[in-house]
């Protein structure tokens, strides 16, 4: 059986994701074939859809970004929703995050499921990977921090040269929580004092300046920001394609962040100008 891996992280070399794929690899049962690949931007080579034809494994391997895929990989994902045969091959994905919980991977991983559904594939079910940034440096073996990652692997290997469905699994290094935490917070200033910085700025906040004259300067400015989502969103029916309320909400949302960054403020905020707008709305 012909099994095609991904490499989906921004990196073109070194990458925590590329390391999985490695481990999953040497963990595969004889008689699978595994074609390399990577999807580094947001252009799909065309070496990638010619791989699909004929795989009957597709794995995809990328790190977590704000919760769910880098955009990137979104746009190659769209690109390849008609590529190949159908049914095609049965979809499987490894997600890193630099949290220590793997569980935090949950969203991107359903964003593969309803990927899968919406191209026409079988979703095989993924594995939420956390303490990725100490990945590099372990050795993946069957003792030591890589314990868990390496037996969850060789599973999803075992599963994926039957080309079998299964449930998602969340897991982490075997490494104590508060090392890790401390290990990140000295890699962090590290880095920065090598860019240039101080490690005093990593705690740095953007600064929120109230407009000059108070609760009136702000109502004003929420007026301000009223008329130019009016002006956005143009009258009923001048988006035909996008649902009623959509447009607005998106631009709401970000545009009150710049009145009221606090979350109690933000809602005030949102609360008067859905007001000024003279649309419904929900919490």
């Amino acid at each position: 059986m012909k099994a095609v891996f991904i490499d989906a992280s921004p990196k073109r070399k070194d990458s925590t994701s590329g390391v999985l794929l490695n481990a999953l690899e040497s963990r595969l049962p004889a008689g699978v074939e595994v074609v390399r690949l990577g999807l580094h931007a947001g252009e799909v080579p065309a070496e990638v859809p010619e791989a699909l034809t004929g795989a009957g494994a597709l794995v995809f391997s990328c790190p977590l970004y704000v919760d769910a895929l880098p955009s990137h990989l979104l746009s190659c994902l769209e690109q390849l929703e008609k590529a190949g045969e159908r049914p095609g091959p049965v979809v499987y994905a490894l997600v890193n995050c630099g949290f220590y919980e793997g569980a935090q991977a949950d969203h991107a991983l359903e964003v593969f499921r309803n990927w899968c559904a919406k191209a026409g594939l079988a979703w095989g079910g993924g594995l939420g990977i956390g303490g990725g940034g100490a990945i590099q440096g372990l050795p993946a073996t069957g003792k030591g921090p890589m314990a868990p990652v390496c037996r969850a692997l060789g599973e999803l290997g075992e599963r994926l040269s039957r080309r079998e469905t299964g449930a998602n699994a969340y897991l982490s290094i075997a490494f104590p929580r508060m090392l890790y935490r401390l290990a990140g917070q000295l890699g962090w200033r590290q880095q920065i004092r090598r860019n240039g910085g101080r490690a005093a700025d990593l705690g740095q906040r953007p600064q929120y300046k109230k407009p000059p004259g108070g609760g009136r300067a702000a109502s004003l400015h929420l007026e301000g920001v009223a008329d130019g989502v009016g002006a956005a969103v143009g009258e009923p029916g001048a988006h035909p394609d996008v649902p009623g309320g959509t447009v607005v909400l998106l631009v709401v949302v970000l545009a009150v962040h710049h009145v009221a960054p606090d979350a109690l403020d933000a809602l005030l905020a949102l609360d008067q100008l859905v007001a000024l707008l003279a649309v419904p709305w929900h919490v």
